[in-house]
Parts: C-alpha cells; structure tokens; sequence
C-alpha cells in the first residue's frame, strides 16, 4: 500500500465483527473507521468523505438497503453491502443481493466470504474507481 492508504468506512452494528473487519483491513494498509449505525454514518459524511463504505444490511436505525438509496444519493462513494451476520434470519439473501446491486452497490458479501476475499474485493473497487 502505499503512504496515504484509502479510508474504509465499516457501517456494521455488531462489535465482534466491526473489531474483526477493523483488524483485517488495517493489516491490509487501509485506514479504518467503524460505525454501528446508519445516522451515525450519516453525521459523519457531512464532514468526511471515505474512498468506500462497507455497509451492514442489518442496522439498528434501519435497513442497510435504506440506507444505500440515501448514499446513492449523496455521494458517488462506492458501497459494499456486507451481510456478514443472519442477525434476523428472516432476510432472503437472493432478494437483497439483487436489490443491493439494482440500487448500486459495486459487490454483495456474504458468510461465505473469506478475510481476505474482502481485502482483494476492496482493492479492485478502489482501482477501478482511481
């Protein structure tokens, strides 16, 4: 990476997991903010720009797909949405990976994504965007 790594902005309401991705990307050279929920996300928007936001389906405050129209609208930040944890176990993921694209997300995770399959998945997004 280089001296000015990018700025990841993890929108994720579980600890154990905003701790995980925090970890994960560091020691990938990416620059970590960790949020729990969307207006959280929002407020910090208005005064802080980050290179990609990785976005929780499953947000306290509201639905992440909600919020990705919202982003969409704001800004031309790319957005990943991660649906790492089944934290309602209601969700259809075929359903949400296909509105979560149709809405604009660059890419949909899922349980099944490897640590470092998110690192490679962020890097091209931020490559292509550059």
């Amino acid at each position: 990476m280089s001296d000015n790594p990018h700025n990841i902005l993890v929108v994720e309401a579980g600890e154990t997991l905003q701790t995980f991705l925090n970890q994960h990307l560091h020691g990938n050279g990416y620059h970590v903010q960790t949020i729990a929920s969307g207006g959280e996300m929002f407020d910090h928007l208005r005064h802080d720009q980050p290179d990609l936001i990785l976005l929780d389906l499953n947000l306290p405050d509201s639905d992440g797909l909600n919020h990705l129209h919202q982003i969409q609208e704001q800004s031309p930040v790319p957005v990943i949405v991660a649906a790492l944890q089944d934290k309602r176990n209601k969700r259809d993921v075929r359903d949400d990976r296909i509105n979560a694209l149709r809405q604009g997300a660059e890419d949909y995770l899922t349980n099944s994504c490897e640590p470092i399959e998110i690192a490679f998945r962020i890097r091209f997004i931020l490559n292509r965007k550059s």
